[in-house]
This record gives structure tokens, C-alpha cells and sequence, in this order.
């Protein structure tokens, strides 16, 4: 458990978590087809800001 919060607390199983991650459902018709590649860069594109501000957050030194 993070430190600060009380093992009782009703979102302590989140609170242990360690990992994170986005997805986005693919489907075969969309792996074939001509726009795949433009928009798996856009999948990336949008979640990058997400990343860097949870690997700041993860960085962090008192």
C-alpha cells in the first residue's frame, strides 16, 4: 500500500497496482486495411501525453 493510505481504504487493490495501459480494439478488417499504420500512430500519438505525465509522476524525487 502506498504510504499515506490506510489498508482499509475501499480502493486500496488499485492503490497497489503498478502498471497502466490504454487499448484500443483492432480487428482483422482494420489490420488490412489502408489507414492501419495512420491510425495506430494516432493510437500513440494521443496516449504519449498520458504516459509522460504518469512516468513524471512515477520519477518524482522528495
Amino acid at each position: 500500500m502506498p504510504d499515506g493510505y490506510d489498508e482499509t481504504n475501499p480502493a486500496s487493490e488499485l492503490l497497489k497496482m503498478k502498471g497502466f495501459c490504454t487499448q484500443e480494439p483492432l480487428n482483422d478488417k482494420f489490420m488490412i486495411s489502408k489507414d492501419c499504420i495512420k491510425t495506430i500512430i494516432d493510437y500513440f500519438e494521443t496516449t504519449k501525453p498520458l504516459i509522460d505525465y504518469i512516468n513524471k509522476a512515477i520519477e518524482y524525487d522528495e
